[in-house]
């Protein structure tokens, strides 16, 4: 059965937003209720179950469409009521349209956005019966899991009750047969129910209670209250039960009190609610692209998407970033392009990155509607221009990533808009470890300066010299309101979420609310409006913060307005490069970068050919000299530009100062690894690369790489021309031609006496292995022309 949604223009529901709900009788204080069997009878035959729920200001929130999903998904029917109006007569011409009031059960929910069914309610008459009531009104987690509801309650003096009680209560819900909630109304004639005194009458009267048989959910059987729930599941109190009872469905129960509620309601967008509406009922998913009809996918392709990309001064890769936009599958003809660079930073590096962008718009532009590049000061202001200019350009999404984002999956941008989300965001995680582009949970103390009351009652009810005992919501009524400032980002902090690593990992996959996305951001253009707008309304003083800060601001204000950041994680869309140790003052900051980005240094820096080394080892007549394709040509001129930018070249002397005995025995004319900053970045590349070859072709021999000595050699006629036959200083030589003989040089090559054999010509990139010490002595033939670099690798060099 699916879910059946149904508008009754004019009507509202409010019962449930209401502080002064009614409660069950409490020992002491109220007789205890009973009801005959006649009345329960009443109810014993089937009949369905009715949800009346709110329809939101935005009926197309997140949260409002994860409680239609829900619903449907549980075979519930929903009839939407709009216009907020809150008065008694409204709700009952609303439960009049019910078929067989005595026996069928009606929800009422005030706040759809902050509630969510989670199992179905099959059983929730048999629960009624149970507690001996027809009206049953929940009651929330935050003084209660793990006390005693009755006994606790039944000290309270009826003054203290009026006070008290109205905030021990979970607002937002009601459930019972539609002709006992029917009646309750008819007592309330004094209009809205948020300020009805005939309410609040109603609470407190032990006789109206009995006549009416009203009772509170204390033992969670229906309810599950989160109104001051902390941002992560608690399995001492409630847990989530995977395909629980033998359904698809997934369910929550309450550890204090054995029970499985079938709705979660929840205040201010509680963190907790959004991580059990993850997994409950079930986890949601993204339309499979790849699995989509073609009609499917040209529909979905239709609409209209710009790209933002931000190039800052810290820019790994960025080549690869551009490739991988020019990548994407998605129809050109309905994309558009602007780059925005940081004008900040190493001018040589900016100058670079400038025209790097320039070549790559200039071979790109004629496949899109349009491409343009602009500099910027300003991080923050640029993102917020660009939000408000995808409104101007009549695109239906944009997708504002920065150079750091890298895509491997062409597909992307169709799974973001089959994702159908208003803010959402492919998992990106760094190389190698569990740091992402979201968070699953926050320590959050951050408000902005609008301070409203989002209940009436909170006046009422909340006593000024209370603010801290009373609700988060009430709390906004006693407090003084202070404008937002960028130094209140800090109190908004990561906090580990109980599954972030099973996302992290694809261990669990799907669609995921979460409370901040970043770096690679897809919003619709109806959400870009709404956050601009916003902004403006509030006046944030945004300027001059860090993306990923104003993306903090983003998402807080786009949960505040019921919508969900969303991270979605079905497959591996690409990774975000990892920054860290970016020297902008190098020639070439790149090629530093292997220890944190392996897949994108491969890219540009590993030999193409290097997955053959085990075909194309072998070296005819020249025992135990391997030849590997190592390093790729643009490593090689790179490091050659690096050296010569350096350009301490030592001096070929017998003396050398670098080395710790201060004396070398077989000198050339060289720079030392550690001289440009090299060594890590070798030691990568000797135990990713080498190593495995190293191991194929050496039997036995496991390459440790701890004491190496790593250098570039110079080789010139009016230099060093050539080096005496010698043994190195190592168990294992690696050798590479860094540029070209016969083009770049003339002469040169490496020969081995003791197997009569030569080396020469090797490819830049190409290099070759060979044992040290005893058995492989060698020279340096002399270079007649030009210069010739190459890398020489001395390998554990104490064996």
């Amino acid at each position: 059965m699916s879910c059946v949604l149904r508008t009754l223009p004019l009507l509202a529901l409010c019962l449930l937003a209401s502080r002064a709900s009614l409660v069950q009788e409490i020992p002491g204080v109220m007789p205890t209720l009973q009801l005959s069997d006649d009345c329960l009878s009443q109810g014993a035959a089937d009949a369905s179950t009715h949800v009346f729920g709110l329809r939101p200001a935005n009926p197309d929130s997140d949260a409002y469409r994860r409680f239609l999903r829900a619903a449907e998904q549980l075979q519930l029917p929903v009839t939407a009521i709009s216009n907020a109006d809150f008065s008694a007569a409204s709700l009952r011409t609303a439960l009049a349209t019910v078929q067989d009031p005595k026996n069928t059960v009606v929800f009422l929910l005030a706040d759809t956005q902050n509630a969510l069914f989670t199992d179905k309610t099959d059983a929730v008459k048999d629960i009624l019966k149970m507690l001996n009531a027809r009206i049953l009104f929940p009651t929330d987690s935050e003084c209660h899991i793990g006390c005693n509801r009755r006994s606790a309650w039944s000290a309270l003096s009826q003054d203290t009750m009026r006070v008290r009680v109205p905030d021990m209560l979970m607002p937002g819900a009601v459930m019972g047969y539609a002709d006992s909630i029917m009646t309750m109304l008819e007592e309330i004639t004094d209009g809205s129910l948020l300020q009805s005194e005939q309410l609040a009458a109603l609470v407190l009267d032990p006789m109206s209670r009995a006549r009416l048989h009203i009772a509170l959910d204390y033992r969670f059987d229906v309810f599950l209250g989160l109104r001051e729930a902390g941002a992560e599941l608690d399995e001492s109190t409630v847990k989530m039960d995977m395909s629980a009872n033998g359904t698809e469905f997934n369910t929550i129960s309450s550890i204090t009190t054995s029970t499985t509620p079938v709705v979660v309601l929840a205040q201010e967008n509680t963190p907790l609610l959004h991580q059990i509406g993850n997994y409950v009922p079930s986890i949601e998913t993204v339309p499979n692209y790849d699995e989509m009809p073609d009609e499917a996918r040209a529909e979905m392709e239709s609409a209209r998407i710009h790209i933002s990309l931000t190039v800052g001064p810290y820019s790994p890769f960025l080549q690869l970033t551009l490739n991988s936009v020019a990548q994407l599958t998605y129809p050109k003809q309905k994309l558009s392009v602007s780059v925005a660079m940081l004008n900040s930073g190493n001018s040589t590096v900016l100058a670079r990155n400038q025209a790097m962008v320039e070549a790559w718009i200039a071979e790109h532009t004629a496949e899109y509607q349009s491409m343009s590049l602009r500099l910027t000061a300003d991080d923050s202001t640029n993102y917020i221009q660009e939000l408000v200019e995808v409104q101007e350009l009549g695109a239906d999404y944009v997708f504002m990533m920065d150079s750091l984002v890298r895509l491997t999956n062409a597909n992307v941008l169709q799974h973001l808009v089959a994702s159908k989300k208003s803010m959402v965001a492919p998992l990106l995680t760094r190389p190698e470890k569990l740091w992402s582009t979201f968070w699953g949970a926050v320590d959050d103390d951050m408000d902005f300066a609008a301070c409203v009351d989002e209940s009436p009652m909170c006046e009422r009810w909340a006593l000024q010299d209370q603010c801290d005992s009373v609700s988060r919501t009430c709390r906004k009524s006693c407090k003084t309101c202070l404008p937002f400032t960028q130094a209140q980002l800090k109190d908004y902090m990561y906090k580990g979420a109980f599954d972030y690593r099973n996302l992290v990992e694809h261990k669990a996959v799907g669609a995921w609310a979460v409370p901040y996305v970043f770096g690679g951001v897809f919003y619709s253009t109806k959400a870009a409006a709404m956050l601009t707008k916003e902004i403006q309304t509030r006046a944030l003083p945004l300027d001059n913060l860090p993306a990923w800060e104003l993306c903090v601001v983003l998402s807080r204000l786009f949960v505040e307005q019921g919508m969900l950041p969303t991270m979605i994680n079905q497959v591996y869309y690409g990774h975000y490069v990892n920054p860290e140790g970016y020297d902008e003052l190098r020639v070439h900051p790149d090629m530093y970068m292997l220890p944190n980005n392996p897949e994108d240094w491969s890219a540009l820096y590993l030999h193409p050919e290097y997955s053959t080394y085990a075909d194309v080892g072998f070296v005819p007549n020249c025992n135990d000299v391997f030849r590997i394709p190592l390093l790729s040509p643009q490593f090689c001129q790179e490091l050659i530009e690096e050296c010569e930018a350096f350009g301490e070249w030592s001096g070929g002397a017998y003396s050398d100062p670098r080395l710790s005995g201060g004396f070398e025995p077989v000198p050339t004319r060289d720079i030392h690894f550690n001289q440009i900053g090299m060594q890590d970045t070798w030691f990568n590349i000797l135990t990713r690369y080498v190593r495995p070859v190293a191991a194929h072709h050496y039997v036995g021999y496991w390459l440790e790489g701890k004491e190496t000595l790593d250098f570039v050699v110079k080789y010139h006629p009016d230099g060093q021309r050539s080096l005496r036959p010698h043994h190195d200083a190592s168990t294992l030589t690696v050798n590479v031609a860094l540029n070209q003989g016969g083009v770049d040089y003339e002469g040169g090559g490496t020969h081995f006496t003791r197997q009569n054999c030569t080396l020469r010509d090797n490819p830049p990139g190409w290099g070759s292995l060979s044992p040290g010490r005893l058995t492989h002595q060698h020279e340096g033939l002399e270079t007649t022309k030009g210069t010739r670099y190459i890398l020489v690798s001395f390998i554990d060099q104490r064996g």
